[in-house]
């Protein structure tokens, strides 16, 4: 019983997520460059640590 409560419980907790999120207007379309920085974000994170 309680794993079905649990259950429920993620259910509904990731469907309030999403529901949050859709209701949210985008910051920024992730086109090339979004990608390319996060890439450099990586690289330079790596470079970092060692």
């Amino acid at each position: 019983m309680r794993e079905l409560i649990r259950k429920d419980q993620g259910r509904q907790l990731l469907r309030s997520l999403l529901l949050a999120g859709a209701a949210t207007t985008p910051a920024a379309p992730a086109d090339g460059a979004y990608f390319e920085g996060l890439r450099e974000r990586v690289r330079k994170a790596a470079k970092a640590a060692g």
